[in-house]
């Protein structure tokens, strides 16, 4: 698991454990329907997830990856021709080290909560168009700053 996986999970189960909720955090392919069943879950990535992809497919955003014009978007269901929230799929994210220098590359996050149609339970998902856009996304979530955001996301955690 890379290291910024392992942050973001870290940072979601302490903001979900301080809150007394019960939820799973998943952030690997070998998600099965039987582990979504169980109760809430937390779905961490989205090209990392196929279940990510799944159940936010016919949501208003969803996260795309378009192989003929090598782009990763975020799409809005309600503009569906819309690139505003596109990187290029082949460019890397920047590395640790030249993030510290000050240099980055445009990435976009989303955090999505659905209730999954198959099972009931809600499914909160968190990631980005590459890593560390995932990683920023698990710092919005966890940043104290940002409680009511959490707070709703805590809310459907039942």
């Amino acid at each position: 698991m890379p290291a910024c996986e392992a942050l973001t999970m870290s940072r979601i189960a302490s903001v979900f454990g301080k809150a007394d909720k019960p939820f799973v955090i998943r952030a690997e392919r070998s998600s099965s329907f039987s582990d979504l069943q169980t109760g809430p879950a937390v779905l961490l990535g989205y090209f990392t997830n196929e279940w990510a992809l799944r159940l936010t497919r016919e949501l208003r955003f969803s996260v795309v990856l378009d192989p003929d014009l090598r782009q990763i978007y975020i799409r809005d269901n309600q503009n569906p021709g819309s690139r505003a929230w596109a990187v290029d799929a082949t460019e890397l994210p920047v590395s640790e080290a030249t993030r510290a220098n000050g240099n980055s590359v445009r990435d976009y996050a989303l955090i999505s909560r659905t209730v999954n149609p198959d099972t009931g339970k809600t499914i909160v998902i968190i990631g980005g168009l590459h890593s560390f856009s995932s990683e920023a996304a698990g710092q919005l979530v966890g940043d104290p700053q940002f409680e009511n955001l959490a707070g709703e996301i805590l809310y459907s955690l039942d």
